[in-house]
């Protein structure tokens, strides 16, 4: 059987989506459709519940609320059908990690079962920037700040390598942060447009009271 390619990804996701992406989208979910089935069909690929929390992490920053929350779910839950995954167990099992977190302490979260079978594969667990993002979601749950030596201890504990891990949250950092700005731009210019509404609509009331007095005084003149 021939492997998926992400093409076939992009494709399945267009089918279930059912209409064009919207622009401001169209690179994320490229991106993650793409580097997520290059992933998957690596030989070394195995599911994890961080994969999963990573993955419903990058979607609600760089989706949010962007669009209604019927529009947010729809979009992922196709992505997620483009790449073959099941959304509910995808979204339960981040929640379980979430909830997992919250009642555990750094060193408790390192030795969980979760962090165990990833150690148990030697290194040859493959990396993927959804479980990038897991790990690094994981973290403030857990009262630890994300920083080189953080990741250095937490990917050694998986028996991974962490160079790649900071360069990636050191880019999701940037990139976060650019949406944030995105987002603030488009306040300013909501605001903006509804200032320079309102103000058209006191010129035009202003214009209309000075017509109808006019028209009054031409009134009585006559």
């Amino acid at each position: 059987m021939a492997l998926k390619t992400v093409g076939d990804s992009r494709a399945a996701f267009q089918a279930a989506y059912g209409r064009p992406c919207a622009f401001q989208f169209q690179g994320f979910v490229g991106e993650m459709l793409g580097s997520t089935t290059l992933a998957m069909v690596s030989p070394t690929w195995s599911y994890s519940r961080v994969f999963a929390l990573g993955f419903e992490t990058l979607c609600s920053t760089f989706i949010g609320d962007q669009l209604s929350e019927k529009d947010a779910e729809h979009l992922v839950t196709c992505m997620y059908k483009g790449l073959d995954l099941d959304a509910a167990q995808m979204r339960a099992d981040a929640q379980a990690m979430r909830d997992l977190a919250a009642a555990s302490s750094e060193e408790e979260m390192l030795a969980s079962d979760d962090f165990k079978k990833i150690a148990e594969l030697e290194g040859s667990f493959k990396y993927s920037y959804p479980f990038s993002a897991g790990m690094l979601a994981l973290m403030p749950l857990v009262d630890t700040k994300p920083s080189d030596e953080t990741l250095e201890h937490w990917y050694g504990s998986l028996k991974l390598d962490h160079l790649r891990p900071i360069k990636d949250w050191k880019y999701f950092e940037s990139s976060a942060e650019k949406m944030m700005q995105v987002k603030q731009m488009m306040v300013e210019q909501q605001a903006a447009a509804k200032r320079k509404e309102a103000e058209k609509l006191k010129a035009d009331a202003a214009k209309a009271a000075e017509e109808a007095a006019a028209a009054e005084v031409a009134a009585s003149a006559d």
